[in-house]
């Protein structure tokens, strides 16, 4: 799991961010949600999850 990202807004998210090894919430997600990530990206309307994929495969080197 260490090798995973999960990406996530809600509280239903919250065991599944927990698990991973890169957190990321969404912009939209609830505000003791993102201060428990490791990231926060924009919201839905404006690509968060496309630039959160690009911002840790740009950390990684492939």
């Amino acid at each position: 799991m260490e090798n995973v990202m999960g990406i996530g807004d809600g509280n239903n998210d919250r065991e599944m961010l927990e698990s991973v090894g890169v957190s990321v919430a969404m912009g939209n997600a609830w505000q003791d949600l993102k201060e428990s990530c490791d990231i926060v990206t924009e919201d839905n309307d404006h690509n968060g999850v496309g630039s959160a994929i690009r911002r840790v495969l740009n950390q990684k080197n492939l």
